[in-house]
Protein backbone atom coordinates (compact mmCIF):
# COMPACT_ATOMS: atom_id res chain seq x y z
CA UNK A 1 0.00 0.00 0.00
CA UNK A 2 1.48 3.14 -1.08
CA UNK A 3 1.05 6.54 1.34
CA UNK A 4 -1.09 9.14 0.19
CA UNK A 5 1.00 12.35 -0.40
CA UNK A 6 0.35 15.21 1.49
CA UNK A 7 1.28 18.84 0.32
CA UNK A 8 3.76 20.13 2.43
CA UNK A 9 4.24 23.80 1.59
CA UNK A 10 3.86 26.26 2.85
CA UNK A 11 5.91 24.43 6.12
CA UNK A 12 5.85 25.89 10.17
CA UNK A 13 9.22 24.76 11.55
CA UNK A 14 8.69 25.59 15.31
CA UNK A 15 10.70 24.83 18.17
CA UNK A 16 9.57 22.03 19.59
CA UNK A 17 7.13 22.58 23.19
CA UNK A 18 8.66 19.83 25.13
CA UNK A 19 12.25 19.87 23.73
CA UNK A 20 11.96 16.53 22.93
CA UNK A 21 10.53 14.66 25.45
CA UNK A 22 7.56 13.49 23.27
CA UNK A 23 8.50 14.88 20.51
CA UNK A 24 11.31 13.44 19.68
CA UNK A 25 13.62 16.02 18.87
CA UNK A 26 13.86 19.91 19.05
CA UNK A 27 12.36 21.07 16.20
CA UNK A 28 9.11 20.08 14.69
CA UNK A 29 8.18 21.00 10.49
CA UNK A 30 4.79 20.34 9.72
CA UNK A 31 2.41 21.47 6.87
CA UNK A 32 0.31 24.37 7.00
CA UNK A 33 -3.12 22.89 6.44
CA UNK A 34 -6.53 22.22 7.26
CA UNK A 35 -5.46 18.40 8.11
CA UNK A 36 -2.82 19.66 10.92
CA UNK A 37 -4.35 22.95 12.29
CA UNK A 38 -6.44 21.67 14.89
CA UNK A 39 -4.12 18.58 15.72
CA UNK A 40 -1.54 21.49 15.88
CA UNK A 41 -3.19 23.81 17.83
CA UNK A 42 -4.14 21.36 20.53
CA UNK A 43 -0.52 20.19 20.63
CA UNK A 44 0.64 23.95 21.40
CA UNK A 45 -2.31 24.95 23.33
CA UNK A 46 -3.18 21.83 25.31
CA UNK A 47 -1.57 19.63 27.89
CA UNK A 48 1.13 16.71 28.14
CA UNK A 49 -2.06 13.78 27.09
CA UNK A 50 -2.01 16.36 23.95
CA UNK A 51 1.46 16.27 22.89
CA UNK A 52 1.88 12.53 23.07
CA UNK A 53 -1.44 12.15 21.44
CA UNK A 54 -0.39 13.71 18.56
CA UNK A 55 3.24 12.00 18.54
CA UNK A 56 2.07 8.63 19.11
CA UNK A 57 -0.48 8.15 16.05
CA UNK A 58 -0.49 8.28 12.57
CA UNK A 59 0.89 12.08 12.38
CA UNK A 60 4.12 11.03 13.60
CA UNK A 61 5.13 9.81 10.14
CA UNK A 62 4.44 13.11 8.31
CA UNK A 63 5.72 15.75 11.50
CA UNK A 64 9.14 16.91 10.88
CA UNK A 65 11.45 16.04 13.49
CA UNK A 66 14.85 16.80 14.07
CA UNK A 67 18.25 18.72 16.50
CA UNK A 68 17.54 21.64 14.28
CA UNK A 69 15.06 23.45 12.13
CA UNK A 70 17.00 21.92 8.84
CA UNK A 71 16.95 18.66 10.46
CA UNK A 72 13.05 18.68 11.31
CA UNK A 73 12.70 20.13 7.64
CA UNK A 74 14.67 17.19 6.02
CA UNK A 75 12.62 14.75 7.83
CA UNK A 76 9.72 15.96 6.90
CA UNK A 77 10.73 16.13 3.38
CA UNK A 78 12.26 12.17 3.58
CA UNK A 79 8.89 10.94 5.21
CA UNK A 80 7.24 12.64 1.90
CA UNK A 81 9.09 11.21 -0.43
CA UNK A 82 11.09 15.17 -1.30
CA UNK A 83 14.41 15.15 -2.23
CA UNK A 84 16.49 17.51 -0.43
CA UNK A 85 20.28 18.51 -0.45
Amino acid sequence: MTKKPIRIYPVVIREARYGGIYEGGKWIAFPECDEFTEAMLNYFEGDDCDAVDLFTDEYTQTVGIGESPNHAYADLCKKNGIETE
